[in-house]
C-alpha cells in the first residue's frame, strides 16, 4: 500500500510539473503595462502592444488601481461634453493547473455580450434595466487586433431613491478585440447625440486610434 501511494503522489507531481511548464513556455502571460502599453510573454519571447492616437483628437491617460488607463476624445459628441471611459489590457487565455484547460474570461461575441446586459462605466456596474442594446458590429479591427463593439443606451438612478425615473440617460459603446494572446477592451460613454449617430466615439476611435504590435520591448 505504501508503495502504491508513493507510485500515484509521483505521478500527481509529474502531471503538476509538466502542467506548469506548459503554462511556463506557452500560454500568453502578462509581463508589464505602461501608459498604453502592454508587454507579453508568448513562448519565451517579449511581445509589446502599444495603443496611441494619430491624431490629436484622442488622449490617453496612466493606468490606475483598477484599469489600464482611460480614453478621452473632447469633440466626440454633439453635446460638447466629449466621450470617454477605461480600458483594459489581458493575455486573452489563462492556463488552469487542475483543469488544464483554456478559460476565455470575456464573451467571444457582441450577441453574447448583449445577452448579458451587464456593463462596467467607471466603477458603477450597469445591469439589466439600465441597459438598452442599439446596436452591435462583428469584425472590428484595432491594429492587428480584431472583435466586436456594442452600442448602447444606459440609465442611472437614483442612488437614494431607485424608484425614481433615470436621473442620467447617456450612450455607451464597448469594444473589445483581441487576436491569439491579447485582448483589449474599452468602455466609452457620452451624452446621446442629437443627430443620433451614437456610433461617431466609435468611428472616431477606429480612424483616429491605433494599436501597434512588436518583438521585444518598445
Amino acid at each position: 500500500m505504501d508503495r502504491l501511494i508513493r507510485y500515484s503522489s509521483a505521478i500527481a507531481l509529474l502531471a503538476t510539473t509538466l502542467g506548469m511548464a506548459h503554462a511556463d513556455d506557452s500560454a500568453c502571460r502578462s509581463a508589464q503595462q505602461g501608459l498604453g502599453s502592454f508587454k507579453i510573454v508568448d513562448r519565451g519571447e517579449e511581445w509589446t502592444y502599444v495603443l496611441q492616437p494619430v491624431r490629436p483628437r484622442w488622449e490617453i491617460s496612466p493606468p490606475d488601481r483598477h484599469f489600464a488607463g482611460h480614453l478621452y476624445c473632447k469633440d466626440c459628441a454633439s453635446a460638447s461634453t466629449g466621450a470617454g471611459g477605461q480600458f483594459s489590457w489581458d493575455a486573452q487565455f489563462h492556463w488552469e493547473l487542475q483543469s488544464k484547460s483554456y478559460v476565455q474570461k470575456r464573451p467571444s461575441t457582441a450577441v453574447e455580450r448583449s445577452e448579458r446586459r451587464t456593463e462596467w462605466l467607471g466603477y458603477w456596474v450597469l445591469r439589466p434595466g439600465q441597459l438598452e442594446t442599439r446596436g452591435i458590429r462583428e469584425g472590428v479591427k484595432l491594429g492587428p487586433l480584431v472583435g466586436y463593439a456594442i452600442l448602447y443606451r444606459y440609465s442611472l438612478p437614483h442612488i437614494s431613491e431607485p424608484n425614481k425615473p433615470a436621473t442620467f440617460v447617456g450612450s455607451l459603446f464597448v469594444i473589445d478585440v483581441k487576436d491569439e494572446c491579447v485582448e483589449f477592451d474599452a468602455s466609452i460613454a457620452s451624452k446621446p447625440a442629437a443627430d443620433g449617430n451614437d456610433w461617431m466615439p466609435l468611428d472616431s476611435l477606429l480612424s483616429d486610434v491605433v494599436i501597434k504590435k512588436s518583438r521585444g520591448a518598445d
